[in-house]
């Protein structure tokens, strides 16, 4: 392969030497670059390649040099060059305008040269397309998408999650402030009033005298000697009171489990009369 400097109106024909096949996988041609009809030494520099193949469809391919074929030789420029699997996809003449060869160094280019190369067809898989060719950094690239795609998905499941979580905790917020008016308004009684009014259903009155003056709603233990007892067991009776100023009743319970009823009405006691359970 001879150099062109600067400019591609120079071209190397390919074709005598190499001819690829739609489909080819790393198919392989071996390259000699010389400079002033001088080897070019290769050495710390890399080949690159770019075209535009007959449907107009443009590739470039970096890191694909190589110098393990027999004959090849960094430093007297003679180095293997692989096309990637995918770069021939349709048969026909590559734009030779648009198709060659750089060498690079860590500076920049240092020269370029314009090839004429041909596709044949393939003529083992007619009429299967190949597979759409896909660089290193168009794979890394799509690879790095779909990560990121997984991980916004992932993102967006936690806003949800966070935010189903603070319309829970709003809802609790609004149910103790409802709580908390209820209490300030008196409408749910507090600890205090609870353990009072247990205490008031647990605790008795210890009555000795008349019975016909048990006129406060509560409940009385009913000692001996109390008047108006219609039982004739002494000691330790229950008599409940309930009602209001224009009616009330006792009901007493005495320790053989005789159960008497009477009511007051506008002062008057009724005479009290003795119920009987049925077993």
């Amino acid at each position: 392969m001879k150099q062109a400097d600067g400019n591609q109106s120079t071209y190397v024909n390919l074709t005598p030497n190499f001819q690829g096949r739609v489909g080819d996988s790393r198919a392989s041609v071996d390259l000699w670059f010389k400079r002033n009809g001088l080897p070019l030494d290769l050495t710390k520099r890399e080949i690159t390649f770019s075209g535009v193949d007959p449907q107009g469809k443009q590739f470039n391919a970096i890191g694909f040099a190589y110098y393990n074929k027999p004959g090849a030789d960094m430093q007297a420029g003679r180095v293997n060059f692989y096309f990637p699997a995918g770069t021939f996809q349709t048969e026909g003449q590559w734009d030779p305008n648009s198709t060659y060869f750089t060498v690079k160094d860590d500076k920049g280019k240092v020269s370029t040269i314009g090839v004429l190369l041909n596709v044949l067809p393939n003529m083992v898989e007619m009429g299967i397309n190949a597979k759409p060719f896909e660089t290193d950094l168009d794979r890394a690239l799509a690879q790095f998408k779909s990560y990121m795609a997984d991980k916004q998905a992932e993102v967006d499941n936690a806003i949800k999650e966070i935010s189903a979580l603070q319309g829970t905790v709003q809802a609790l917020d609004s149910n103790l402030d409802v709580y908390k008016n209820e209490i300030k308004t008196n409408a749910v009684p507090t600890k205090i009033e609870m353990q009072q009014y247990v205490d008031k259903l647990m605790s008795a009155t210890e009555w000795s005298g008349d019975l016909n003056l048990c006129t406060t709603p509560t409940t009385y233990i009913v000692n001996s000697g109390a008047s108006n007892n219609p039982t004739s067991v002494n000691g330790n009776c229950l008599l409940y009171v309930k009602g209001n100023n224009d009616l009330l009743s006792q009901m007493l319970v005495d320790n053989d489990q005789n159960f008497y009823v009477r009511s007051c009405v506008a002062g008057k006691w009724s005479a009290w009369r003795e119920q009987v359970a049925w077993s």
